[in-house]
């Protein structure tokens, strides 16, 4: 059989079965990317399962039960002896604070016989940082004047910040230390000491021990020795609910 002749035959085969054909190759078409699909799929879920157990092992573990006892270096607002303490670990640099901080002075209003509420530092940028700066005005003020100075310090920051003209800088913290009858020299001086400093490495360091990652972050604690975490600026009405579980 000679070339052309092989050829003819060839055309004559394809023409007849060239419906068989084009299904063959379909089917073949689909074949793989039905596979392709498949191990795709596969693929994504393995890697789906391995996000999720990265996630799982590097999640915070939150254990409010190790928060730190209350001493008389703490600042305490509120009942005498509350039903529930609220431990609030803050920044006085923190738009959400500042609003978080309206919130538990209202709750406290509202429950003067039942709730307190303890300040405690947790600063996202550090010791050295402007709201670090601020801290160790605030324990300062603590030490030299005690409670009641020291509240009308903070909430007056908070209240600024509430108003839009947040304090940005270490002078206009001391600036407002000064308004409110303090001495700039012995001011400067205290925040230097290394009393103050460990004051607030130490309340950084009891706040990682419960798990606390940003600001506002809160540890709500029971007369009847409960602890729960309580995470972000949550509103009024939330917040008052889960106090309300506790004074029953």
């Amino acid at each position: 059989m000679t070339k052309t002749e092989k050829l003819n035959l060839a055309i004559k085969f394809f023409n007849k079965n060239f419906a068989l054909i084009l299904l063959i190759i379909a089917i073949f078409v689909l074949v793989i990317s039905i596979s392709s699909s498949w191990i795709k799929t596969n693929q994504q879920k393995a890697n789906s399962k391995t996000s999720n157990n990265q996630a799982q092992n590097t999640k915070p573990q939150e254990k409010p039960e190790n928060v730190p006892p209350i001493t008389e270096l703490d600042h305490l607002l509120g009942a005498e002896n509350p039903k529930v303490t609220i431990v609030n670990y803050s920044d006085f640099n923190c738009s959400f604070c500042a609003r978080f901080s309206s919130t538990l002075q209202k709750l406290v209003e509202n429950y003067p016989n039942d709730v307190a509420i303890v300040y405690r530092n947790f600063l996202l940028g550090g010791v050295s940082s402007v709201s670090g700066q601020a801290a160790k005005i605030s324990e300062c003020i603590a030490l030299d004047r005690g409670n009641e100075a020291y509240w009308q310090y903070n909430t007056e920051i908070f209240t600024q910040a509430n108003a839009n003209t947040r304090l940005t800088t270490k002078d206009e913290y001391i600036e407002l230390a000064i308004k409110q009858g303090f001495d700039r020299a012995q001011l400067k001086s205290c925040m230097d000491t290394q009393e103050i400093t460990q004051i607030l490495n130490d309340q950084m360091a009891g706040a990682k021990a419960v798990g606390v990652l940003g600001t506002p972050a809160s540890v709500l604690i029971s007369s009847k020795g409960q602890y729960e975490f309580i995470a972000g600026a949550l509103p009024y009405e939330s917040l008052e609910k889960v106090v309300l579980e506790y004074l029953d």
